[in-house]
């Protein structure tokens, strides 16, 4: 039971950062306009949001691969 507990908590731990993340930078706790495509319209900017700034750190870090021909 114990092992299965670590195992759920890996995935949980980062399910739950990617979330405060938004919560915390985007303002995505609440929901600020009134109708379903809205709010999905502004959820949706801020997950891409999140996507640039991850790749932004991630080309940062790493660089562009370069393509390797065969």
């Amino acid at each position: 039971d114990n092992e299965r507990h670590t195992t759920i908590s890996l995935f949980r731990s980062a399910f739950k950062r990617t979330f405060a993340g938004d919560k915390n930078f985007y303002g995505v706790s609440k929901t600020r306009f009134m109708g379903l495509e809205k709010n999905m319209t502004f959820y949706a900017i801020s997950a891409i949001a999140n996507h640039i700034q991850k790749g932004s750190g991630f080309l940062s870090k790493y660089g562009i691969p370069y393509p390797v021909h065969t």
